[in-house]
């Protein structure tokens, strides 16, 4: 090799370092840009959602901690805000509330469909049942349920209903609270003078208050919200996770993005219960509470209370005897007001979670309070359907649907101790309503 080829390799190779070098030294900017432009994208994001938890309260809510949200629930618009007729009625400032405070995106002026009721027809999770009854059968309906409300309530309620020209007005009358609610707005709230006349004042107890009423009924289960934080890594994770949960608007989306999606794994019952961490902690809830009881049959997983809906549908209690017919008046006057207006009327008659499930329980002896509640349950529905009929009221019980959704292993109902139907449940009431009410709206 002469010297001229030797010093041409070196070059050679010197050349090709630089040219490394060089490409390095690019992909190392690219890289740089990169990073830098996904840092900026971040703090505009994390600035934004910033911005927009000081301008919109229900945005700050869903983006804080758990240990957070309870803190600032005073900054929060309320779901329920005092009312002098009614008791409460809904806030229109809520997410999801109309400009009167009912659970609508618009005010129909002339809606086809006007559902009264409480919290089922109100509703405690995405949809609604009559919201779900507006898309499946594309008739126009105006929700007018409202969390507390009761058959006093919806005879209030009913004139404003029929100035909006339905064709059909709804009353979900809810068999796990309705008729105590009836009690307790006429005779202790003193409400709806109206049916505190017509009905005779017997076995009622006007010495009593709606405080004491609420806890000889509470006292049967605690209602009492665990703690739901998980326990941190300890150390110096620890005090980072924490500062970025609680400060870091970006960490607290993906936080809520995470929930929402394990919520609605849980609600439609898509995930395994035995695994999931809601069920665990719903199970040792019901075991510090003797009077409450697990489920779990098939894939249906969800916690009983019968002892405290037992309680509420005692006829043999003069206060809930009372209750039961105020229930039935306040039906018949509704009635009547609709049949002057040429409206017809449907009561769906909504029986408790545990009334849904009995048939699929072999041995009802393992869940205290359940065989002596599908009974009285049994009586009262039987009462209220014979009533109905005598007066020629239209109605029907949508139960049998969410039954139907039991025994196709579809759970209506939520792994928890909440006593309102999920989507599956709503989606089943809203069938069910839609097959009975088609005749009345063609």
């Amino acid at each position: 090799m002469t010297i001229a080829n030797a010093l041409r390799m070196e070059q050679e190779v010197v050349d090709r370092r630089a040219i490394s070098i060089a490409v390095s030294s690019k992909t190392r900017r690219r890289w740089l840009f990169r990073v830098l432009a996904i840092c900026l994208a971040l703090a505009v994001c994390e600035l934004q959602l910033q911005l927009a938890s000081l301008c919109i309260p229900a945005v700050r809510q869903a983006l804080l901690a758990a240990h957070q949200q309870s803190a600032n629930d005073l900054d929060a618009p309320a779901m329920l805000i005092p009312d002098l007729v009614l008791g409460v009625r809904g806030n229109p400032e809520y997410p999801g509330h109309d400009e009167l405070g009912f659970r609508n995106d618009l005010i129909h002026k002339n809606p086809e469909v006007i559902a009264v009721g409480d919290s089922q027809t109100h509703s405690t999770h995405d949809k609604s049942w009559p919201s779900l009854f507006e898309i499946d059968t594309g008739h126009t309906t105006y929700n007018m349920g409202i969390s507390g409300w009761g058959p006093a309530e919806y005879l209030l309620v009913t004139d404003a209903a029929l100035r909006r020209k339905p064709k059909v007005i709804v009353v979900g009358l809810y068999l796990g609270n309705d008729i105590a609610d009836a009690y307790r707005s006429v005779v202790l709230r003193e409400a709806c003078h109206e049916l505190g006349t017509s009905v005779p004042s017997e076995g009622m107890d006007f010495s009593g208050n709606e405080d004491s009423w609420e806890a000889s009924f509470r006292s049967q289960i605690t209602e009492g919200k665990e703690s739901i934080e998980e326990q941190s890594p300890a150390g110096f994770i620890r005090r980072c996770r924490r500062a970025l949960s609680n400060n870091c608007r970006l960490y607290g989306l993906a936080r809520a993005m995470k929930n929402a999606i394990a919520f609605h794994l849980r609600e439609t019952g898509m995930t395994d219960g035995k695994n999931n961490q809601q069920w665990s902690r719903n199970v040792q809830w019901s075991r510090r509470h003797p009077k409450t009881s697990t489920l779990e049959v098939d894939n249906q997983r969800t916690i009983l209370t019968p002892a405290y809906r037992c309680a509420l549908l005692d006829a043999s209690d003069k206060r809930i005897d009372a209750g039961l017919k105020l229930t039935l008046e306040a039906l018949s006057r509704i009635s009547e007001r609709c049949e002057a207006r040429d409206v017809e009327m449907v009561v769906a008659i909504i029986p408790t979670k545990e009334w849904v499930y009995d048939p699929i329980i072999e041995s009802r002896e393992e869940y205290p309070g359940m065989m002596e509640l599908v009974a009285r349950e049994s009586n009262i529905m039987e009462t209220i359907s014979k009533f109905l009929r005598e007066r020629e009221i239209d109605f029907l019980n949508v139960g049998f649907s969410l039954r139907s959704c039991v025994q196709s292993r579809q759970q209506p109902y939520p792994m928890s101790r909440d006593g309102h139907p999920n989507a599956v449940g709503n989606h089943a009431i809203a069938k069910a309503i839609a097959a009975h009410t088609n005749s009345l709206l063609k």
